[in-house]
């Protein structure tokens, strides 16, 4: 699993609509999941692509993200980390063969917990959150406001991380971190975004 971050940017090939993935963003998506593997050893599959600096996102992070795809991470000024829940994946409208590849980052056993690693000293470690299923639901239908979706989830991520510090392992969402979430949510409805 590479640590340096993607340099430049690729062009960003249209989705048919908002709740389809095309071909670009699905082999981004195949790519980021682990499909070419390069640390077995890193248990999830991850891998860290993006710098948060925008010149270095690429175009499918944002048009997944919108899509219902979720990205979490340490500090903006470190890194951003993309995952997909297989839930993710069929809530933005992946084809069932094609949604399986994000089993990788999803414990049957565990339904709509979500997993991501963040190197620590050096190692890869492996953090679970947990989430209420309606919240994930309500998030993940979201569209068009990419950017404001990807700031939220990075902010939700380093407060769970801040009430988890020195304890890996599952950490479970606050009531206060879950109601900022939903405050945020009814501000973009209210906003008059599209949701599905």
């Amino acid at each position: 699993m590479s640590d340096e971050p993607v340099q430049g940017k690729k062009e960003a090939t249209p989705s048919a609509s908002a709740s389809t993935v095309d071909a670009q963003e699905l082999a981004f998506l195949r790519e980021v999941l682990g499909i070419r593997q390069l640390q077995p050893e890193v248990k999830w599959g991850l891998r860290n692509l993006h710098a948060a600096a925008p010149d270095q996102q690429d175009p499918c992070l944002d048009s997944l993200l919108a899509k219902g795809l979720m990205v979490a991470g340490g500090s903006g000024e470190v890194a951003v980390f993309f995952h997909a829940t297989l839930a993710g994946c069929k809530v933005a409208g992946l084809p069932d063969e094609e949604a399986e590849i994000a089993a990788v980052v999803e414990r049957p056993d565990d339904f709509l917990r979500i997993h991501y690693t963040r190197p620590v000293a050096g190692k890869a470690r492996s953090t679970s959150v947990s989430i209420d299923p309606d919240l994930f639901l309500l998030f993940a239908k979201l569209l068009n406001s990419a950017s404001g979706a990807r700031q939220t989830l990075r902010n939700w991520a380093i407060e769970i991380d801040g009430q988890g510090a020195g304890r890996p392992g599952r950490i479970g969402v606050s009531r206060m971190v879950q109601r900022r979430i939903y405050q945020e949510i009814a501000q973009t409805l209210d906003r008059g975004l599209n949701v599905r």
